[in-house]
């Protein structure tokens, strides 16, 4: 899980990326040349049953396999068999220790005891990794792990191998949002930047300081389930209506000018889910200022699934007084996602598993 800055050798195709989600599993696979990056091959493959949230974090494992062979049968231009793959944060932990492990010759036995102390679970029954930062004269030092049930990561790799591919590596939320900011961003390396992964199971809200996840934290009873519950129960509709309502008609404000009045109705339902977003988001928002000791972001990047609402980036930037983006790669790439640029943040943690390829070279 280390995130390195490295000179990108000529490799030009990069591994297949399969992003596992609660409610859709998302796979690419990107080329690199002078040009930029560019989508090779990708599929969003909807689950044929959604993992429930109490499902996702108890022991029992669920397999992705169909949808693997799905996304074979779909699109035949993948090439090469390593895989990078990504689990839903829903089976994740995320631990933050305010020390640089990399400086400590015991790191292991501390950060088993913090997690083991956390978590009351012993640590040979997880994955485990850590990415730290020393002190700065004005930052203290720190350290952040992930773990997910060692029972979860067995079964992916037993899925990916069935499907005929080659696990790789399997690699944290985190980083996988960081890398795919580095991808896209012009901003100097220093100036912090946020980044939002709005997924059905989990929103989680990252922040990224010299191009490394610094702050972590999954935003509470903000998964975009709930929203579409709302819906779902307001108008008496299906979840997949409820997504292609947010999608075609989306919210709206009195900042937007350009939304109708089933916009409005949407808006209200909604009401109390994009409220609790934006709360948790400056919540964070501080608690990072206060931590880190620094100026907030200037930019927010949106990832997942609540990237397709139309309106959200306006919405967002409105209320949080924070230039917001959507997620694209830049349309020079090419990318065969979709011609609707909102499509390329459901993809973006897949192009950025692909793209681990050149670091790992």
């Amino acid at each position: 899980m280390r995130l390195e800055r490295t000179k990108l050798p000529q490799r030009k195709l990069g591994w297949i990326g399969v992003d596992i989600g609660t409610s859709v599993v998302k796979i690419a696979q990107v080329t690199r040349n002078k040009q930029g990056w560019r989508v090779a091959a990708s599929a969003v493959i909807p689950r044929q049953k959604i993992w429930p949230t109490e499902q996702v974090v108890g022991d029992k494992t669920s397999s992705t396999l169909n949808e693997l062979q799905a996304a074979q049968s779909l699109q035949q231009g993948y090439r090469g068999r390593k895989v990078a793959a990504t689990l839903p944060m829903s089976l994740c932990d995320v631990h933050r220790l305010d020390r640089d492990l990399e400086q400590e010759a015991n790191a292991s036995q501390i950060l088993r005891q913090a997690i083991e102390t956390a978590t009351q679970q012993s640590v040979d029954e997880l994955q485990c990794d850590y990415w730290s930062a020393p002190a700065t004269d004005s930052k203290p030092a720190w350290s952040q792990a992930l773990t997910v049930p060692r029972s979860w990561t067995d079964q992916l790799c037993e899925d990916i191998a069935l499907a005929g591919w080659n696990c790789e590596a399997i690699d944290g939320l985190p980083l996988a949002l960081t890398r795919a900011v580095r991808m896209v961003s012009l901003e100097d390396s220093t100036t912090p930047l946020a980044a939002l992964d709005w997924g059905s199971g989990r929103a989680t809200l990252c922040f990224i300081e010299n191009g490394q996840p610094a702050y972590v934290r999954c935003l509470k009873d903000c998964g975009l389930r709930n929203m579409l519950n709302a819906l779902v129960e307001s108008l008496q509709v299906t979840e997949l209506e409820a997504q292609r309502l947010l999608e075609e008609y989306g919210i709206s404000s009195p900042e937007i000018k350009e939304s109708n009045d089933f916009a409005h109705l949407v808006q209200e339902i909604i009401s109390e889910s994009l409220k609790q977003l934006t709360e948790e988001i400056k919540r964070s928002f501080s608690h990072y200022q206060y931590v880190r000791r620094t100026h907030g972001p200037q930019h927010l990047y949106l990832f997942g699934g609540g990237g397709m609402i139309k309106n959200l980036r306006s919405h967002l930037s409105t209320r949080l007084d924070l230039e917001t983006h959507l997620w694209q790669l830049p349309s020079s790439s090419q990318s065969l996602v979709s011609c609707d640029l909102r499509a390329d943040c459901l993809l973006a943690q897949a192009i950025a598993l692909s793209a681990l390829a050149w670091e790992a070279s």
